[in-house]
């Protein structure tokens, strides 16, 4: 992962970059955590993204980017448990939290179909790789009936305290434009779907597996970016852009059959989480 970051971080040097900093929503749903509902809570987002940049002077085009996620605890009661073992359910609730952290890293490369001036239509090909983890702890020391309590129910232990480790490869097609409105104001948008091959660690669960699922994900913003002035250096001449970006974005993964030695938690098999936000961002181009 370091020479991945070292990576984005020699190219947004080199053909420019935009820092961002997103507010928005953490969503979380899977047996795996023994969720039958949807939770969300509040996530912090920090990026390095270059949405679209010619390789010189060519209609052929690359985009990366670099997300850093950190969210609060979401907290869950449950009341049931296992309910693959539907002789042993509990009658006490059971209350969990649960935290993401983590990175994801996408490029695109692709060419444009269409372009005028500041406006272009380009189709490309999204490779990624993303490694959240989510830790989860919980407390069911205010069981209402202790007695009912079967500790020895499959996967019960890991849920108190554990964290689990995904490291996700994607591919798949990707799609972004952007319009000129003013000479100082564009529009612009992406939006990818992605097939994803997911392993899966929780050392706690005794979970060491590779899983199959999808990646989707879209952004639409508006740039505000400062004429551009002839600038010198030595023997090379270039012209800077600066500019604000102000945007939404929504982002989902989606991990299928995730099992714990076999047994299934609370609800669907399939684990899903999504992170969606607002962002300001500060970039500069040549």
């Amino acid at each position: 992962m370091k020479k991945v970051l070292f990576f984005f971080v020699l190219i947004g040097v080199l053909f420019g970059a935009e820092f961002e900093y997103g507010k928005g929503t953490f969503s979380i749903k899977g047996g795996l955590f023994g969720l039958s509902k949807t939770v969300s809570q509040d996530i912090d987002v920090f990026a390095f993204y270059n949405h679209h940049k010619n390789i010189l002077g060519t209609k052929f085009f690359f985009s990366y980017k670099l997300a850093f996620y950190k969210s609060k605890s979401v907290t869950n009661t449950i009341n049931t448990y296992n309910s693959v073992v539907s002789s042993n359910t509990l009658t006490n609730s059971l209350t969990f939290d649960y935290k993401l952290q983590g990175v994801d890293a996408n490029i695109v490369l692709g060419r444009d179909f269409y372009r005028e001036g500041g406006d272009y239509l380009g189709v490309g090909v999204l490779l990624g790789i993303s490694g959240p983890y989510i830790k989860s702890k919980g407390d069911d020391s205010a069981s209402s009936d202790s007695d009912n309590v079967d500790n020895t129910l499959p996967g019960y232990g890991y849920l108190s305290d554990s964290e689990t480790d995904f490291t996700t490869y994607k591919i798949g097609p990707s799609v972004r434009a952007q319009k000129e409105i003013l000479s100082f104001l564009t529009v612009y948008g992406d939006a990818q779907y992605a097939y994803q091959m997911a392993r899966v660690k929780n050392k706690e669960a005794g979970i060491d597996q590779y899983d199959s699922g999808n990646y989707l994900s879209y952004d639409i913003g508006v740039k505000l970016q400062a004429k551009a002035g002839r600038k010198k250096i030595w023997i090379i001449s270039f012209s800077p852009k600066f500019f604000v970006t102000f945007g939404y974005r929504y982002n989902y993964w989606k991990v299928k059959n995730v099992e714990i030695n076999g047994v299934n938690l609370i609800g669907p098999a399939d684990l899903s989480f999504s992170v969606e936000y607002a962002y300001f961002g500060l970039g500069y181009d040549f």
